[in-house]
């Protein structure tokens, strides 16, 4: 708690800052001052910027979102037009825009804030204007119109139990109560071989969340979920991983591949970045040359690469 503490007053004293910035002041590296910070902004203690700072983006404590202006300059030459306008304008009609203003609007979630108006139209709001400053014909509801929200609501709900399968975790047995409950089981002997020749395949598919799942354990690691992204070869996990500031939470990329290239990384990242959560990548390759610069060039602080 100490060491957590110190991140959470440095943040206030020195906010908006980089996990790099955090890991100097701790002396320590930066994927553990990551992890520190992930922790935070799990907590919703802390925010995290959706635009980045030489590709990282930046922690802040809630009050400092004046300072978000430094992300500026990283931003492409569109989105800086965007910015601009929106900043002198303090409020955009959507459809009043050119197309590229929209895009670029969209893509900078730190600085335009999307309200609708009586008739449902689009409205950006200067992140740092009050909503009391706007002008009276403007209707701000916080959430898109409910009518479609309702009518979907009903289809999601048939559809749920056929979808949850997909998301729970890994299957630890193979399904034989499905095949001795089979007539032809009971009377002809050779389904039984078939049977174990099942069995026998199974185990091969499942070999390497087997070693995914021996290497956490090994290390101590508390599995909270597990979902195949592609079997045999890719799986995505959710687990608490013991620190020096206890349990921290993170997302465990298992990847059954020989070559780890630098798009392999970026999806990775990315499905953290989703998460809000530091990324460990388990794998029985080797980075390519690439993807180690890569790694090195953009991921301190936010990804951990361990071959099993």
């Amino acid at each position: 708690m100490e060491m957590r503490d110190k991140v959470l007053a440095f943040v206030k004293a020195k906010g908006p800052v980089i996990p790099m910035q955090v890991a100097k002041d701790l002396g320590k590296d930066t994927f553990y001052a990551g992890a520190i910070l992930s922790e935070l902004l799990n907590s919703k203690i802390i925010k995290i910027s959706s635009a980045k700072v030489g590709g990282t983006p930046v922690y802040y404590f809630p009050g400092q979102e004046e300072k978000l202006t430094m992300l500026y300059n990283g931003l492409p030459q569109k989105e800086k037009e965007a910015f601009n306008l929106l900043k002198e304008k303090k409020i955009l009609k959507d459809k009043e825009t050119e197309p590229a203003i929209r895009v670029a609007l969209r893509a900078i979630k730190d600085f335009a804030i999307p309200f609708y108006n009586e008739n449902q139209e689009i409205i950006w709001r200067w992140y740092l204007q009050n909503k009391e400053e706007q002008p009276v014909k403007v209707n701000v509801p916080l959430t898109p119109p409910q009518p479609t929200v309702l009518v979907q609501e009903p289809v999601m709900q048939v559809q749920q139990p056929i979808q949850q399968p997909v998301v729970q975790p890994l299957p630890k047995q193979p399904t034989v109560p499905v095949l001795e409950k089979s007539p032809l089981m009971q009377e002809k002997p050779i389904a039984q071989k078939e049977q174990k020749k099942s069995s026998v395949k199974k185990e091969s598919t499942d070999a390497f969340i087997a070693i995914i799942r021996a290497y956490l354990q090994n290390n101590h690691i508390q599995v909270l979920e597990e979902k195949i992204l592609k079997k045999n070869k890719e799986y995505e996990l959710i687990a608490k991983v013991p620190s020096n500031v206890g349990l921290l939470e993170y997302v465990v990329i298992a990847k059954n591949k020989k070559k780890i290239a630098d798009s392999d990384l970026s999806l990775a990242h990315n499905q953290g970045q989703l998460k809000k959560l530091p990324v460990i990548l388990l794998t029985n390759g080797e980075l390519s040359k690439k993807a180690q610069e890569y790694k090195e060039k953009n991921l301190k602080g936010f990804m951990l690469v361990r071959k099993v």
